[in-house]
């Protein structure tokens, strides 16, 4: 008779690879609970834009608010600094660690619309004094935009 011991079955072990000390495994545990402070951020963020935009006045600035939000566009920043420094996988299925490489792929991928999501509008707008008729940024480009198609 067959016996399945622990002598017989194959070991499946997957070194680490090595990786200079500042980069970070993208499938370490802090990577993992990093991301998914980032998903309810961008949760947070998806439902407040369009609150602020639809339903927020320039007489009515909550300054909590702002404090709140300037603090998620900062993490935001953080998660750019940290996708510089975090592995991927490779065409081939491999582990990419080397940092020129990491930060090139970064570049090319999601670095612009990352940059552009933590840009402090609201900031922007707290300091926009104009007594007339006053839109956030998003409303003067959603306007422009359709200005252009009309």
């Amino acid at each position: 008779m067959m016996s399945l011991n622990a002598d017989v079955m194959p070991q499946y072990r997957q070194e680490a690879p090595k990786t200079p000390p500042h980069i970070l495994l993208h499938y370490c545990a802090f990577k993992a609970i990093w991301d998914w402070v980032i998903l309810c951020l961008t949760f947070y963020t998806a439902i407040m834009v369009p609150y602020n935009v639809a339903f927020k006045n320039k007489t009515s600035e909550d300054v909590s608010l702002l404090v709140v939000d300037s603090i998620v566009d900062v993490i935001f920043f953080i998660d750019i600094v940290l996708n510089f420094h975090t592995t991927f996988v490779g065409p081939g299925g491999e582990v990419v660690s080397d940092p020129k490489v990491i930060r090139m792929n970064y570049l090319r991928s999601w670095f612009v619309i990352d940059l552009l999501s933590c840009l402090p509008y609201d900031v922007f707008n707290a300091f926009d004094h104009d007594e007339e008729v006053s839109y956030s940024i998003f409303t003067n480009i959603v306007y422009r935009v359709l200005s252009v198609e009309l």
